[in-house]
């Protein structure tokens, strides 16, 4: 996961320029969910941001990306806003993010990433979107040794008394 995290992060910082081609500031943070649209007393960030979580089902070797997208909103949106366009930039952030990962190819064991559901969240404090985005996982790819090998303990006992072999 830390590959496809960080494939996510290189994709959006490098594509700056289309954030400012949309009048959109670019994610001022990057990082993974913990919960901080929910409790932002309790972490440091500036917004814009995304927020990176994931739901991997091996059975199906599918993985679920979900981004929390967080902007300050601007402008009123309702249809007698004196500024609604300045309001509406928030759909174009949005559309941006989609546009710059849809269809990346993150490198092994994922596949293609795809969009899958675009859908709005309100927390407490926060009214976002989240990005939820899917690809393919090799569930047998192991980039990574997290096994650790036991040697075989096992020991003959001939009479089968343990305590004369400790």
């Amino acid at each position: 996961m830390n590959r496809l995290f960080k494939k996510i992060q290189d994709v959006l910082t490098s594509n700056q320029q289309k954030f400012e081609a949309a009048g959109v500031l670019p994610p001022e943070t990057l990082d993974v969910y913990l919960g901080q649209p929910v409790a932002p007393d309790d972490f440091e960030f500036v917004n814009p941001a995304i927020f990176f979580d994931y739901n991997i089902d091996y059975s199906q070797g599918v993985c679920y990306i979900y981004l929390h997208c967080l902007q300050d909103f601007g402008a009123d949106t309702e249809n007698f806003a004196q500024h609604q366009d300045d309001g509406l930039k928030y759909i174009d952030y949005l559309n941006v993010i989609k546009r710059c990962l849809n269809k990346i190819r993150p490198g092994k064991p994922f596949g293609v990433l795809k969009l899958h559901q675009d859908v709005p969240v309100t927390s407490e404090y926060y009214y976002y979107h989240q990005i939820t985005l899917t690809c393919t996982i090799d569930p047998d790819y192991d980039d990574v040794d997290i096994y650790i090998d036991v040697p075989d303990v096992s020991a003959k006992l001939g009479d089968g008394r343990l305590r004369d072999h400790i």
